[in-house]
Protein backbone atom coordinates (compact mmCIF):
# COMPACT_ATOMS: atom_id res chain seq x y z
CA UNK A 1 0.00 0.00 0.00
CA UNK A 2 2.81 2.50 0.68
CA UNK A 3 4.63 1.42 -2.52
CA UNK A 4 1.18 2.18 -4.30
CA UNK A 5 0.87 5.82 -2.19
CA UNK A 6 4.81 6.44 -3.42
CA UNK A 7 4.05 5.54 -6.84
CA UNK A 8 1.54 7.67 -7.09
CA UNK A 9 3.29 10.68 -5.83
CA UNK A 10 6.23 10.04 -8.51
CA UNK A 11 3.86 9.99 -11.09
CA UNK A 12 2.25 13.44 -9.86
CA UNK A 13 5.37 15.01 -9.78
CA UNK A 14 6.50 13.70 -12.35
CA UNK A 15 10.27 13.93 -13.22
CA UNK A 16 10.65 16.95 -10.57
CA UNK A 17 12.74 14.63 -8.34
CA UNK A 18 12.73 17.50 -5.85
CA UNK A 19 9.18 17.96 -5.65
CA UNK A 20 8.87 14.62 -4.85
CA UNK A 21 11.02 14.15 -1.84
CA UNK A 22 9.33 17.42 -0.17
CA UNK A 23 6.38 16.53 -0.76
CA UNK A 24 7.47 12.65 1.12
CA UNK A 25 9.21 14.38 3.54
CA UNK A 26 5.54 16.09 4.65
CA UNK A 27 3.64 13.01 4.07
CA UNK A 28 6.44 11.31 6.81
CA UNK A 29 6.87 14.41 8.76
CA UNK A 30 2.74 14.05 9.36
CA UNK A 31 2.69 9.94 10.23
CA UNK A 32 5.45 10.77 12.41
CA UNK A 33 3.75 13.94 14.91
CA UNK A 34 0.72 11.73 14.41
CA UNK A 35 2.12 8.53 15.86
CA UNK A 36 3.94 11.22 18.71
CA UNK A 37 0.71 12.52 20.02
CA UNK A 38 -1.05 9.21 19.89
CA UNK A 39 1.58 7.66 21.52
CA UNK A 40 1.69 10.59 24.06
CA UNK A 41 -1.94 10.42 25.21
CA UNK A 42 -2.07 7.11 25.54
CA UNK A 43 0.70 6.97 27.69
CA UNK A 44 0.27 9.70 29.74
CA UNK A 45 -3.14 8.72 30.41
CA UNK A 46 -1.96 5.11 31.67
CA UNK A 47 0.48 6.87 33.68
CA UNK A 48 -2.12 8.94 35.01
CA UNK A 49 -4.47 6.39 36.17
CA UNK A 50 -1.66 4.12 37.12
CA UNK A 51 -0.89 6.55 39.52
CA UNK A 52 -3.82 7.35 40.75
CA UNK A 53 -4.27 3.64 41.21
CA UNK A 54 -1.12 3.54 43.34
CA UNK A 55 -1.66 6.84 44.97
CA UNK A 56 1.86 8.03 44.77
CA UNK A 57 3.39 10.96 43.11
CA UNK A 58 5.64 8.74 40.00
CA UNK A 59 3.54 9.70 37.63
CA UNK A 60 2.86 13.51 38.10
CA UNK A 61 6.50 13.98 38.61
CA UNK A 62 7.31 11.66 34.99
CA UNK A 63 4.82 14.08 32.93
CA UNK A 64 5.90 17.25 34.79
CA UNK A 65 9.53 16.54 34.18
CA UNK A 66 8.65 16.00 30.35
CA UNK A 67 10.13 12.14 30.29
CA UNK A 68 7.34 10.84 28.69
CA UNK A 69 6.87 13.89 25.82
CA UNK A 70 10.64 13.30 25.22
CA UNK A 71 10.39 9.44 25.17
CA UNK A 72 7.79 9.95 22.64
CA UNK A 73 10.36 12.42 20.74
CA UNK A 74 12.29 9.30 19.79
CA UNK A 75 8.95 7.61 17.62
CA UNK A 76 9.03 10.82 15.18
CA UNK A 77 13.43 10.20 14.57
CA UNK A 78 12.55 6.16 13.92
CA UNK A 79 9.99 7.20 11.88
CA UNK A 80 12.48 9.25 9.68
CA UNK A 81 15.21 6.93 10.11
CA UNK A 82 12.75 4.28 8.06
CA UNK A 83 11.93 6.33 5.43
CA UNK A 84 15.30 8.43 4.89
CA UNK A 85 16.02 6.16 2.16
CA UNK A 86 13.11 7.36 0.22
CA UNK A 87 13.12 10.69 1.09
CA UNK A 88 16.23 11.07 -0.38
CA UNK A 89 16.24 8.27 -2.82
CA UNK A 90 17.48 10.87 -5.80
CA UNK A 91 19.66 12.84 -3.59
CA UNK A 92 22.58 9.95 -2.19
CA UNK A 93 24.25 13.10 -0.07
CA UNK A 94 21.40 14.07 1.01
CA UNK A 95 20.43 11.01 2.55
CA UNK A 96 23.70 10.42 4.87
CA UNK A 97 23.38 14.16 5.55
CA UNK A 98 19.78 13.67 7.17
CA UNK A 99 21.11 10.30 8.55
CA UNK A 100 23.83 11.85 10.55
CA UNK A 101 21.47 14.70 11.46
CA UNK A 102 18.98 12.51 12.83
CA UNK A 103 21.73 11.05 14.57
CA UNK A 104 22.03 14.26 16.08
CA UNK A 105 18.55 14.61 17.20
CA UNK A 106 18.54 11.39 18.67
CA UNK A 107 21.92 11.78 21.01
CA UNK A 108 20.26 15.21 21.88
CA UNK A 109 17.15 13.72 22.56
CA UNK A 110 18.61 10.93 24.47
CA UNK A 111 20.56 13.68 26.52
CA UNK A 112 17.31 15.78 27.65
CA UNK A 113 15.52 12.64 28.62
CA UNK A 114 18.88 11.41 30.86
CA UNK A 115 18.74 14.77 32.53
CA UNK A 116 14.88 14.87 32.69
CA UNK A 117 15.16 11.40 34.61
CA UNK A 118 17.80 12.08 37.05
CA UNK A 119 15.88 15.55 38.70
CA UNK A 120 12.59 13.14 38.80
CA UNK A 121 14.54 10.92 40.85
CA UNK A 122 15.74 14.09 42.99
CA UNK A 123 12.49 15.26 43.17
CA UNK A 124 11.48 12.42 44.06
CA UNK A 125 13.34 12.00 46.74
CA UNK A 126 12.51 15.54 48.33
CA UNK A 127 8.36 14.16 47.63
CA UNK A 128 9.69 11.17 50.28
CA UNK A 129 10.76 13.61 52.50
CA UNK A 130 15.01 12.53 51.96
CA UNK A 131 15.96 15.54 50.10
CA UNK A 132 17.41 16.83 53.78
CA UNK A 133 19.78 13.60 54.16
CA UNK A 134 21.47 14.59 51.46
CA UNK A 135 22.02 17.86 49.44
CA UNK A 136 21.16 16.23 46.12
CA UNK A 137 20.86 19.69 44.02
CA UNK A 138 24.41 19.95 43.98
CA UNK A 139 25.04 16.56 42.50
CA UNK A 140 22.42 16.62 40.58
CA UNK A 141 23.73 20.14 39.11
CA UNK A 142 27.04 18.30 38.27
CA UNK A 143 25.96 15.12 37.34
CA UNK A 144 23.72 17.29 34.64
CA UNK A 145 27.23 19.61 33.80
CA UNK A 146 28.68 15.97 32.93
CA UNK A 147 26.00 14.07 30.66
CA UNK A 148 25.83 17.36 28.82
CA UNK A 149 29.42 17.67 28.46
CA UNK A 150 28.94 14.00 26.89
CA UNK A 151 26.35 14.85 24.77
CA UNK A 152 28.26 17.74 23.16
CA UNK A 153 31.71 15.51 22.66
CA UNK A 154 29.33 12.90 20.88
CA UNK A 155 27.56 15.32 19.06
CA UNK A 156 30.77 17.07 17.29
CA UNK A 157 31.92 13.70 16.72
CA UNK A 158 28.85 13.33 14.79
CA UNK A 159 29.49 16.45 12.86
CA UNK A 160 33.31 16.51 12.00
CA UNK A 161 32.82 12.31 11.68
CA UNK A 162 35.03 11.94 14.33
CA UNK A 163 35.55 9.25 17.14
CA UNK A 164 34.50 10.59 20.55
CA UNK A 165 37.98 9.87 21.33
CA UNK A 166 39.98 12.16 19.13
CA UNK A 167 37.72 15.02 20.92
CA UNK A 168 38.76 13.76 24.19
CA UNK A 169 42.17 13.84 23.30
CA UNK A 170 42.26 16.70 21.84
CA UNK A 171 40.53 18.52 25.21
CA UNK A 172 43.00 17.49 26.88
CA UNK A 173 45.36 19.45 25.82
CA UNK A 174 43.40 22.06 27.32
CA UNK A 175 42.95 20.98 30.88
CA UNK A 176 44.26 23.62 32.22
CA UNK A 177 42.25 26.26 30.76
CA UNK A 178 39.28 24.02 31.86
CA UNK A 179 40.70 23.48 35.34
CA UNK A 180 40.86 27.40 35.47
CA UNK A 181 37.32 28.07 33.88
CA UNK A 182 35.25 25.37 36.03
CA UNK A 183 37.52 26.03 39.48
CA UNK A 184 34.03 26.66 40.74
CA UNK A 185 32.27 24.13 39.64
CA UNK A 186 34.85 21.39 40.32
CA UNK A 187 35.61 22.88 44.51
CA UNK A 188 31.45 22.44 44.52
CA UNK A 189 31.40 19.08 43.26
CA UNK A 190 34.08 18.17 45.96
CA UNK A 191 32.55 20.18 48.70
CA UNK A 192 28.91 18.50 47.77
CA UNK A 193 30.75 14.78 47.86
CA UNK A 194 31.80 16.22 51.32
CA UNK A 195 28.31 17.49 52.59
CA UNK A 196 26.77 13.93 51.13
CA UNK A 197 29.15 11.53 52.95
CA UNK A 198 29.79 13.23 55.85
CA UNK A 199 26.62 14.76 56.00
CA UNK A 200 27.77 17.82 56.96
CA UNK A 201 24.66 19.91 56.26
CA UNK A 202 21.36 19.64 55.09
CA UNK A 203 18.35 22.34 53.43
CA UNK A 204 16.80 23.12 56.92
CA UNK A 205 19.74 23.41 59.10
CA UNK A 206 20.54 26.32 61.59
CA UNK A 207 24.41 27.08 60.58
CA UNK A 208 26.31 30.49 61.78
CA UNK A 209 29.02 31.72 59.95
CA UNK A 210 30.69 34.78 61.33
CA UNK A 211 33.20 35.56 58.46
CA UNK A 212 30.49 35.27 56.05
CA UNK A 213 27.63 37.46 58.57
CA UNK A 214 25.74 33.65 57.89
CA UNK A 215 23.60 33.10 61.07
CA UNK A 216 20.62 31.36 59.81
CA UNK A 217 18.35 28.13 58.33
CA UNK A 218 19.88 26.83 54.90
CA UNK A 219 17.56 27.59 52.18
CA UNK A 220 19.33 26.09 48.75
CA UNK A 221 22.57 23.76 48.21
CA UNK A 222 23.30 24.26 44.77
CA UNK A 223 26.69 23.20 42.93
CA UNK A 224 29.10 26.48 44.12
CA UNK A 225 26.78 27.74 46.44
CA UNK A 226 24.92 27.66 49.85
CA UNK A 227 22.20 30.31 50.63
CA UNK A 228 21.57 30.89 53.78
CA UNK A 229 18.40 32.65 55.07
CA UNK A 230 19.25 34.69 58.17
CA UNK A 231 17.24 35.56 61.16
CA UNK A 232 16.71 38.82 60.15
CA UNK A 233 15.72 37.85 56.73
CA UNK A 234 18.71 38.45 55.09
CA UNK A 235 19.81 35.97 52.91
CA UNK A 236 23.77 35.37 52.61
CA UNK A 237 24.86 33.62 49.91
CA UNK A 238 28.50 31.43 50.68
CA UNK A 239 30.49 29.48 48.01
CA UNK A 240 29.75 25.80 48.87
CA UNK A 241 33.80 25.16 49.22
CA UNK A 242 33.92 27.27 52.15
CA UNK A 243 31.49 25.18 54.12
CA UNK A 244 34.19 22.72 54.68
CA UNK A 245 37.52 24.86 54.37
CA UNK A 246 36.07 27.32 56.98
CA UNK A 247 35.25 27.07 60.63
CA UNK A 248 31.22 26.45 60.49
CA UNK A 249 28.80 25.65 63.25
CA UNK A 250 26.06 23.86 62.76
CA UNK A 251 22.74 23.54 65.15
CA UNK A 252 21.63 20.34 63.86
CA UNK A 253 22.90 18.14 67.08
CA UNK A 254 21.02 20.55 68.92
CA UNK A 255 17.67 20.99 67.14
CA UNK A 256 17.71 16.77 67.24
CA UNK A 257 18.08 16.52 70.76
CA UNK A 258 15.17 18.14 71.46
CA UNK A 259 16.75 20.79 74.28
CA UNK A 260 19.13 23.85 74.10
CA UNK A 261 21.53 25.07 76.56
CA UNK A 262 21.76 27.42 78.76
CA UNK A 263 24.99 28.45 80.17
CA UNK A 264 24.76 32.42 81.13
CA UNK A 265 26.28 34.05 84.42
CA UNK A 266 25.35 36.22 88.00
CA UNK A 267 28.20 38.52 88.73
CA UNK A 268 27.66 38.76 92.68
CA UNK A 269 29.20 42.28 94.44
CA UNK A 270 32.14 40.31 96.44
CA UNK A 271 31.60 43.39 98.99
CA UNK A 272 28.17 41.43 100.00
CA UNK A 273 29.25 38.23 100.61
CA UNK A 274 29.64 36.95 104.37
CA UNK A 275 28.57 34.46 106.51
CA UNK A 276 25.44 32.59 106.42
CA UNK A 277 23.89 34.59 109.26
CA UNK A 278 21.37 32.20 110.91
CA UNK A 279 18.17 34.77 110.26
CA UNK A 280 18.87 34.79 106.58
CA UNK A 281 17.69 31.10 105.87
CA UNK A 282 13.81 31.45 107.32
CA UNK A 283 13.55 33.80 104.93
CA UNK A 284 13.60 30.69 102.27
CA UNK A 285 11.26 27.98 100.80
CA UNK A 286 10.98 25.61 103.18
CA UNK A 287 11.21 22.80 100.93
CA UNK A 288 14.46 24.47 99.86
CA UNK A 289 15.69 24.78 103.43
CA UNK A 290 14.84 20.79 103.85
CA UNK A 291 16.50 19.25 101.20
CA UNK A 292 19.76 21.00 102.31
CA UNK A 293 19.37 20.15 106.49
CA UNK A 294 22.01 18.23 105.57
CA UNK A 295 24.69 20.09 103.85
CA UNK A 296 24.00 23.65 104.71
CA UNK A 297 26.45 26.24 103.64
CA UNK A 298 28.83 28.63 105.77
CA UNK A 299 28.26 31.61 103.11
CA UNK A 300 25.27 33.24 101.66
CA UNK A 301 26.81 32.84 98.61
CA UNK A 302 27.22 29.09 98.74
CA UNK A 303 23.42 28.89 99.48
CA UNK A 304 22.84 31.13 96.49
CA UNK A 305 24.28 28.64 94.80
CA UNK A 306 22.41 26.05 96.50
CA UNK A 307 19.00 27.31 95.93
CA UNK A 308 19.79 28.14 92.38
CA UNK A 309 20.23 24.64 92.00
CA UNK A 310 17.25 23.34 93.84
CA UNK A 311 15.31 25.99 91.91
CA UNK A 312 15.97 24.48 88.21
CA UNK A 313 15.02 21.34 89.10
CA UNK A 314 11.84 22.25 90.54
CA UNK A 315 11.23 23.60 86.72
CA UNK A 316 9.61 21.10 84.17
CA UNK A 317 10.99 22.92 81.37
CA UNK A 318 14.74 21.92 82.38
CA UNK A 319 16.09 18.65 81.15
CA UNK A 320 16.79 16.45 84.62
CA UNK A 321 18.52 14.17 81.90
CA UNK A 322 21.37 16.37 80.81
CA UNK A 323 24.27 18.59 82.49
CA UNK A 324 22.44 20.66 85.33
CA UNK A 325 24.84 22.57 87.11
CA UNK A 326 25.81 25.62 89.29
CA UNK A 327 29.43 26.63 89.51
CA UNK A 328 31.93 29.47 90.04
CA UNK A 329 34.28 30.23 87.77
CA UNK A 330 37.18 32.33 87.62
CA UNK A 331 37.13 35.43 89.81
CA UNK A 332 37.53 38.85 87.11
CA UNK A 333 37.36 42.52 87.90
CA UNK A 334 33.64 42.37 87.60
CA UNK A 335 32.93 40.51 90.79
CA UNK A 336 32.05 37.12 91.77
CA UNK A 337 30.70 34.99 88.49
CA UNK A 338 28.30 32.47 89.27
CA UNK A 339 27.43 30.41 86.23
CA UNK A 340 24.25 28.36 85.29
CA UNK A 341 24.95 25.51 83.14
CA UNK A 342 21.82 23.48 82.17
CA UNK A 343 19.20 22.68 79.21
CA UNK A 344 15.91 23.54 78.81
CA UNK A 345 13.63 21.10 76.81
CA UNK A 346 12.83 23.13 74.02
CA UNK A 347 14.70 24.30 70.68
CA UNK A 348 11.81 26.38 69.70
CA UNK A 349 13.63 30.42 70.04
CA UNK A 350 10.48 31.86 71.59
CA UNK A 351 10.55 29.00 74.15
CA UNK A 352 13.56 29.04 75.10
CA UNK A 353 14.24 32.88 75.23
CA UNK A 354 10.90 32.60 77.45
CA UNK A 355 12.59 29.68 80.10
CA UNK A 356 16.07 31.64 80.50
CA UNK A 357 14.55 34.96 81.02
CA UNK A 358 12.41 33.58 83.86
CA UNK A 359 14.92 32.30 85.32
CA UNK A 360 17.50 35.09 85.76
CA UNK A 361 14.16 37.77 86.08
CA UNK A 362 13.99 34.93 89.28
CA UNK A 363 17.18 34.99 90.69
CA UNK A 364 17.50 38.77 90.63
CA UNK A 365 15.09 39.15 92.71
CA UNK A 366 16.58 36.53 95.11
CA UNK A 367 19.51 38.11 95.35
CA UNK A 368 18.97 40.45 97.95
CA UNK A 369 17.01 37.85 100.11
CA UNK A 370 20.19 36.29 100.87
CA UNK A 371 22.21 39.59 101.83
CA UNK A 372 24.24 39.58 98.50
CA UNK A 373 24.32 42.27 95.45
CA UNK A 374 24.35 42.12 91.47
CA UNK A 375 27.88 43.69 90.97
CA UNK A 376 27.37 47.56 89.03
CA UNK A 377 30.32 48.74 87.68
CA UNK A 378 30.68 52.61 89.22
CA UNK A 379 33.32 55.61 89.16
CA UNK A 380 34.19 54.79 92.45
CA UNK A 381 35.40 51.72 93.25
CA UNK A 382 37.68 52.85 95.48
CA UNK A 383 35.20 53.46 98.13
CA UNK A 384 33.35 50.30 97.65
CA UNK A 385 36.30 48.49 98.74
CA UNK A 386 36.80 50.61 102.08
CA UNK A 387 33.81 49.05 103.46
CA UNK A 388 35.65 45.41 102.95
Amino acid sequence: MIGNILSSLKELSGANTLLFALVVFVLVLFVGVALYWIAYFIITHSVRQISKTWKNSIGDILIRRKIIKRSCYFIVTIVFFKANEVIFYDFPAWQSFFHRLLSICNVYIFVLLTVSFLWSVAEYQVKRGNAQLHPLKGLMQFVTFVVYGIGIIVILSLIFNKSPMVLIGSLSALSAVLMLIFKDSLLGFIAGIRFSSNDMIRVGDWITMQKFGADGNIIDITLTTVKVRNFDNTIVTIPAYNLISESVVNWRGMQDSGVRRIQRTVYIDCVTISFLARENKYNLNEAFLKSIEDKMPETNIGLFRLYIMWYLRQRSDISKENTLMVRQTDIKDVGIPVEIYCFANTTVWEEYERIQTEIFEHLLVMVPIFGLGIYERSGKEDDRYERL
